[in-house]
């Protein structure tokens, strides 16, 4: 068996703070109505009928959440990022591409932790097909053929091109909202 060195956990310093939180509007929550009974721990007041989020207690759970991400990745663990809604496409992949791991903004694809090996044959064949119109291999076939391909990429790419720089099974799945990317949850566990 194979000793994996662990490196001492380190605290990571967050780059924003309650003040900045509550400007951008992070203190607002649902509802009275629409709030789930298991957040009342987490709510500070309520305001006409709006729950008012408390910050501080937001502020701690984001410092652990960073601390954790941030010594699993000096450990070598292996973090795909995970979000599909509309709204958090476009910071999961920003965020990802500029933290140089792997993640999954368009559509998890079911089984792409219980059929491991079919993902990474799509993962190859889009590499291989990239590879090969930048070498010019597909030139000498016909415009109907190579625009085949070319939607075949596109669709790789929308189903795996995240997952690109993955040679293994990802050790941890950050999901950016567990309500409704029940699918990825639910085959983590």
């Amino acid at each position: 068996t194979k000793t994996e060195e662990r490196k001492p956990d380190k605290k990571f310093d967050l780059t924003i703070d309650a003040r900045e939180m509550l400007k951008m509007g992070s203190h607002l929550g649902h509802k009275r109505s629409k709030t789930h009974p298991k957040a009342k721990d987490f709510i500070y007041a309520t305001k006409d009928g709006i729950e008012v989020i408390d910050l501080t207690i937001t502020m701690q759970k984001l410092q652990e959440a960073a601390n954790f991400i941030y010594n699993a990745k000096r450990n070598g663990k292996q973090i795909v990022l995970v979000g599909t809604k509309r709204q958090a496409k476009e910071a999961v992949k920003r965020v990802a591409q500029d933290a140089g791991v792997p993640y999954v903004t368009d559509r998890w694809l079911g089984g792409t932790i219980s059929n491991w090996e079919q993902i990474k044959k799509n993962i190859r064949r889009l590499i291989e097909l990239k590879e090969g119109m930048e070498r010019g291999d597909y030139n000498e076939l016909t415009k109907k053929e190579q625009s085949l391909l070319r939607k075949e990429i596109i669709r790789l790419e929308k189903m795996v091109g995240g997952l690109v720089n993955l040679t293994e099974l990802f050790d941890i799945l950050f999901v950016v909202d567990a309500g409704f990317e029940k699918t990825a949850v639910k085959e983590a566990q």
